[in-house]
Parts: structure tokens; sequence; C-alpha cells
């Protein structure tokens, strides 16, 4: 006989999904240690912060100030500035990176949180259809910033890059704005729509450093 009776048990359980927050630094000890310092007062959401270091002279500071702060901090070789780092994700074939991600929630070091929920506002905008970002700018052309936005596993693993390994700035401004096939349009032909989470920058649960000088809300940040 079998125990058909309890099987709604296991049947009813969400399906959990492991979310990343990824921050990718390289020669800016200040903005990590502020990052951290927020992440620390953030409602998590269950994500785990992950650090990416593009190596420079004075690495070890940065691996103990993560360590000490219990943060997973994944060196790599500096080659291909933010989106060179991006790329080694999206094929897993960064060394020490956990590979094991439904969201992935991507921020360069200077685009910090605003707002203590600011997993929360990505993850409840997205759904089948919608990608969040935190910026979609209009100049030049309508493209994603690379400054902060999630992707999912299933576009990760279908997004292509101008060069590989990308090696050179020009890529990584391919990549963002600068051809027929970047980020934005790559996204949209997916069938997915690119979405800032606010569309009024003020109140973005993330700030980058322009941002954060024209709105002059750093008091507003730091209370």
């Amino acid at each position: 006989m079998h125990k058909w009776h309890d099987r709604w048990w296991n049947e009813s359980k969400p399906i959990l999904k492991k979310t990343l927050v990824v921050v990718i630094v390289w020669s800016r000890f200040e903005n990590l240690r502020l990052w951290i310092n927020c992440w620390s007062q953030c409602i998590k959401q269950d994500a785990e912060l992950v650090v990416v270091h593009n190596l420079e002279e004075d690495n070890e500071r940065y691996a103990q100030l993560c360590r000490d702060n219990g943060v997973i901090y994944v060196p790599r070789e500096n080659k291909g500035f933010d989106i060179g780092a991006f790329q080694d994700i999206c094929k897993e074939r960064l060394k020490g990176f956990p590979n094991k991600w439904d969201n992935l929630i991507w921020c360069t070091d200077d685009c910090i949180p605003m707002a203590r929920n600011f997993v929360g506002q990505f993850l409840e905008c997205l759904s089948d259809n919608k990608i969040p970002c935190y910026e979609i700018s209009k100049e030049v052309k309508t493209h994603i910033r690379t400054t902060g936005f999630l992707v999912t596993k299933e576009i990760s693993k279908k997004l292509t890059f101008p060069k590989d390994p990308i090696d050179h700035r020009e890529h990584c401004y391919e990549f963002e704005h600068k051809s027929k096939t970047a980020f934005y349009e790559q996204v949209v032909s997916m069938g997915k729509k690119p979405t800032m989470i606010n569309t009024d920058l003020k109140q973005s649960p993330l700030w980058d450093a322009g941002v954060r000088g024209h709105l002059n809300l750093m008091r507003k940040h730091e209370s």
C-alpha cells in the first residue's frame, strides 16, 4: 500500500529560488566597505552577497574585509572590466563563484543600496516577462545601464557578447549601448520587458555615484 494521504505536504511546498547579489569591485575599497555596511542592515530575502574583485595591487584588505563580514569573496584577473566579469559568470567559468543560482542582481561597486528592502523590490518587479533594472537610459539610444540589473539563469545562458573573452573597454560599451544587439535588445528579443524598479530615481532602491552627487541625498541615505 502506498501512503498517498500525506503527499499534499510535499506537493504544496513552494519552490524556493536562489538569489545572489553580486558586487563587482576594482580599486574602490571605501565603496566596498560602504556596500558591506549597507548589506548588514538590509532585508536580505534569503539572498546571498558575493563580491567579485578585479585584482589590483593591495588585494588582501578586500579579501579580509569580506572574511570579517562573512561575505563570499571571488578574485579574478583584471581583464575585461565589469562586463568581462559578468561574461565569466554567465558562462560559469569564474573559479570560486557559486554557479547554482536562479536570480542574480548585478551591481557595480559605486551603485549602493538606498533602500533596506532593495532585494525585495527587485524580486517583486520580476515576472514572466518583466526584467528589473536600476535605470533604463534613453541617452544615445534606449539601453539598460549596466550599473545595476537583475538577470535570470535562463537569460544569462542566452546572452552573447561582442567578444569572448572581453578585453577592451569598447566591448563593454558595445554590450551596454553601442551595438544593434546590445543587452537591452537581447533581453527584448527573448520576449522580456526591461523595467525600471522605480521610474523616479529619487525613489530608486539603488543609487550610483552620479545620482548620489546630482540629487545630493547622501545625508538621507546615511540616516
